[in-house]
């Protein structure tokens, strides 16, 4: 698997003092920052942030979490989500020579659209990287 840079998608929403200033004219922008923390680009949607991203070959870094099944967080098993809405998981496949399995389950509300995709590899590292490319090709489709 080709190894692709991480990106950060940051939206940035205007504050009290902004909104003031602009009225309605101001938009909540996305700022997207490489890995080594410097600014790429500012645009005005995710879906331009995400195009930005895949002109890098790259894909959006995905915030990370334990997943929690009855309040208890699970071994070897975690949650990707994006802009506080869970995008995915990726698990350790215990039964399939201890490899990880990755499953995107995201929804796009500018289109309507769900995205499912998935697939079995053999490190947690390959799975990130899997799912948070997925991710970032379900976001910059057009349709």
């Amino acid at each position: 698997m080709p190894e692709h840079h991480r990106f950060r998608v940051e939206k940035r929403q205007p504050n009290s003092a902004q909104m003031k200033a602009g009225g309605l004219s101001y938009k909540v922008e996305y700022r997207v920052r490489g890995d080594d923390g410097s600014i790429t680009g500012t645009v005005s949607g995710v879906m331009e942030a995400a195009h930005l991203v895949l002109e890098r070959n790259g894909r959006i870094w995905l915030k990370w979490s334990r997943t929690e099944v009855r309040g208890e967080e699970q071994s070897f098993d975690f949650s990707a989500s994006f802009d506080d809405d869970l995008v995915g998981r990726i698990l350790r496949e215990d039964n399939v020579q201890l490899r990880w399995s990755w499953h995107l389950n995201a929804s796009d509300p500018r289109t309507n659209r769900i995205g499912a995709r998935n697939g079995v590899v053999e490190t947690r590292d390959e799975a990130v990287s899997a799912i948070e490319r997925a991710f970032t090709e379900f976001i910059a489709w057009e349709g």
